[in-house]
């Protein structure tokens, strides 16, 4: 079965109802973990695929609470706080620096790109790397369709390419538009090549990674993927595209 991506599909995958009691859920998914586990299976090449989607069904039915924690700790943190205090703390937050990466997806063999600035090396043995990206992204549902993402850092002279691809796929998601506008090819024109896996890279950015998505974590409003690293290398010589240099700020 795919990658689970929203409560309907988690519950389905779990035979639970959506709104199912969190202790239901909990045992159901002991239940199956105790019959699919890889350590129960070491034979079958599937076994730690099967059980990484029940981990993600059960995180998506169990996000609520996580999400409520995060509400009332929010709450807890900000209160009293006045308006300015808190544009003074997103002022705080806009001086983290962060790289200008090119992220690379694709869906059927359709390839697609975003930008990405939250993206960081997580472990040496073996090598991942963490991206945080929205819940609604349509990257992020083509990760978790396939597992397979490329990631190619920019060079300070792409900050015209970079530009092109801030906009979302989806226009539904840009207030005012809906899903009826067409979906935007954002690489087309520009100059790619694709890994094994199928996922683009921009022939101008400086390096590239080829990655597997093996964790999908729940953190807020976003979702943390945490991809084991395939392949990668150099393309170019040059200074790496910043926040400092663009001035955009994804942050606060």
């Amino acid at each position: 079965m795919p990658i689970p991506r929203d409560r309907s599909e988690a519950a389905a995958m779990l035979g639970v109802p959506p709104d199912a009691p969190d202790d239901q859920i909990t045992d159901r998914y002991r239940t199956l973990a105790h019959i699919f586990h890889p350590d129960r299976n070491p034979d079958a090449p599937d076994a730690g695929a099967r059980m990484q989607e029940l981990n993600i069904a059960r995180d998506l039915l169990l996000q609520h609470r996580a999400e409520s924690a995060v509400i009332t700790l929010d709450t807890e943190a900000t209160s009293g706080l006045s308006r300015t205090d808190n544009q003074r703390i997103a002022t705080v937050m806009h001086e983290m620096p962060y790289g200008v990466y090119f992220l690379g997806t694709q869906r059927q063999g359709d390839p697609s790109g975003m930008i990405a600035d939250w993206v960081l090396q997580v472990s040496f043995k073996p090598r991942l790397v963490l991206t945080a990206m929205e819940h609604d992204s349509y990257s992020l549902a083509s990760i978790q369709e396939n597992r397979a993402l490329s990631i190619a850092l920019l060079a300070e002279d792409c900050f015209e390419l970079a530009s092109r691809f801030l906009q979302p796929r989806d226009p539904a998601k840009i207030r005012g538009r809906s899903r009826a506008d067409q979906l935007r090819d954002k690489l087309a024109g520009a100059d790619y090549w694709t890994t094994e896996s199928g996922c683009p890279v921009l022939h101008e950015a400086l390096t590239w990674l080829s990655c597997q998505a093996e964790q999908f974590i729940p953190a807020g409003d976003h979702m943390l993927v945490v991809s084991r690293v395939l392949d990668g290398g150099h393309q170019r010589q040059g200074e790496p595209l910043t926040s400092r240099n663009t001035g955009w700020n994804y942050s606060g």
